[in-house]
């Protein structure tokens, strides 16, 4: 089999478990056992569309007619024809004699809460027989059931029962509120909790950062420091305020902390780690005109950007004009560092440079404010600008963009987006990325050390996912779509 049906720690999907359960799933059914589950399929649905009607029946005793309605929408659906339900759904023939549905003059009530308060277990009694059947179907035609025809079998099963325990376990699902969810969705909520946690936990045990002199290097920038501060981990320097800088040291120090926990990895900072926060464009010009490691090229480069690792130092550094830029730049910067050293993962990787990196820096500091995108490729100007413009403001709520751009036909493409350099993705990659780390930091956790292990290490995003997830790509997408819907 497949190792791309491997079952992650949550629990699969459904189709992954009907696929361990059903040796041989992928193999195509012969001709004759086709006809055979398709004859054993219609029979055990007439039974059922019988014992439908004469539920719906019960339900017209008992005056519970919100109830019938259920009812008879599920006989539809397994029997378009039946001229009882459609009736009983206010539809009407047309002057060609085709039924047509017509809107309802009067929204049915239920009038006994008892019977209501019967209904569920007098329905799952008329379901059970036919449950039981296609159930059976699995049992007695292993290997030669297509996923369609799995797919197909367990859909019915919920429109007889749409609370079938069975079904929704299968199909990797659990109650929340009344309401049948992902167990994502479930497991979402203590995730986020135990995130919140960690940055709790990573800011309150951070040693007080103490003041300390330049040292030569530093001093040879030309630069009069305002302050400058170190820790075990990190040594931080500034020319806008003293406390700008000791918080430097202490988020820098906090990201180290949350990163490792987080992402169960032990990365580390270089041991002349330096971060440098200029609020003068003065300062800026000092720092790059002095530093050993910019040329003349490199610096031009430089020049372009509000702030950069230096390459070949251990070196940070930032230089907006708003002090609020130079904190997010420096944390995501510190990041993209700790990526690196634990896991070899570099811009190439763009969806876990950007999606972790923002996840990550907003709940450090609260902003997501330093991200790479190119133009979109299906948004005119305008609104790819206002999209990113309501990005940039911190009081947007990101999954709620997320998920209109998501639910867009024209949205990005899972399978492309895992395999783009950070440089080539846009304002609709950089949410999915972003809902996709959410998706692993709440809900698949367990899963993200071996991930990253496995992608640093050269193999494809697309293949790791797969197997790691016990996922296909479609499936995944789907999955992380409906989840992101059901999150709260």
């Amino acid at each position: 089999m497949s190792s791309r049906w491997k079952c992650s720690p949550l629990g699969p999907s459904w189709a992954a478990v009907l696929a361990l359960w059903i040796l041989g799933l992928l193999c195509p059914p012969a001709t004759a056992a086709a006809d055979e589950i398709e004859e054993a399929r219609e029979a055990a649905r007439e039974e059922l569309v019988e014992g439908l009607e004469g539920l719906a029946a019960w339900c017209t005793r008992k005056k519970i007619y919100l109830q019938r309605v259920s009812v008879y929408e599920s006989i539809l659906h397994f029997d378009p024809g039946n001229t009882t339900a459609m009736r009983g759904l206010g539809y009407i023939k047309d002057r060609n004699g085709n039924w047509k549905e017509t809107e309802r003059k009067v929204e049915p009530k239920d009038w006994s809460q008892g019977a209501v308060r019967q209904f569920p277990a007098r329905r799952s009694a008329v379901v059970e027989a036919y449950r039981d059947a296609m159930f059976g179907l699995f049992e007695t035609y292993k290997g030669r059931l297509s996923p369609t025809q799995s797919e197909r079998i367990l859909d019915d099963i919920l429109e007889a029962d749409p609370d079938d325990a069975r079904v929704r376990e299968l199909r990797g699902e659990a109650k929340l509120d009344g309401r049948w969810v992902l167990r994502e969705t479930l497991v979402a909520k203590e995730g986020r909790e135990i995130l919140r946690d960690r940055v709790r936990q990573a800011f309150k045990t951070a040693p007080k950062a103490r003041e300390v002199e330049a040292n030569k290097r530093e001093l040879a920038y030309g630069i009069a420091w305002k302050a400058v501060y170190a820790t075990e981990h990190v040594r931080s320097l500034g020319t806008g305020t003293a406390k700008e800088v000791e918080r430097m040291t202490t988020a820098t120090w906090a990201a180290r902390s949350l990163f490792n926990g987080a992402l169960g990895v032990q990365a580390k900072y270089p041991r002349d780690f330096a971060v440098y926060t200029l609020a003068r464009p003065a300062d800026k010009m000092a720092f790059l005109m002095n530093h050993p490691a910019v040329d003349q090229s490199y610096r031009d480069f430089l020049f372009q950007l509000e702030g950069s690792g230096i390459q070949g130092s251990g070196d940070l550094a930032h230089w907006a004009d708003d002090k609020n830029r130079r904190l997010d730049g420096l944390v995501r910067q510190s990041i993209m560092w700790l990526f690196a050293d634990g896991y070899q993962i570099y811009p190439t990787h763009g969806w876990i440079f950007e999606g972790f990196g923002l996840y990550l820096t907003r709940e450090l500091v609260g902003t997501r404010l330093s991200w790479f995108v190119k133009p979109s490729q299906y948004l005119v100007e305008e609104d790819d600008l206002a999209l990113q413009a309501r990005l940039l403001d911190s009081r947007t709520n990101w999954m709620n963009e997320a998920l209109q751009v998501l639910e867009h036909e024209s949205r990005p493409k899972l399978q492309f987006l895992l395999g783009k350099d950070v440089n080539a993705m846009t304002t609709e990659d950089l949410l999915y990325a972003y809902v996709l780390a959410a998706y692993l930091l709440e809900a698949q956790a367990e899963s993200i050390p071996r991930v990253f292990t496995r992608i640093g290490k050269g193999e494809p995003s697309t293949v790791v996912l797969e197997e790691e997830l016990g996922l296909e790509l479609a499936d995944l997408d789907v999955r992380v779509r409906r989840w992101l819907s059901e999150r709260r």
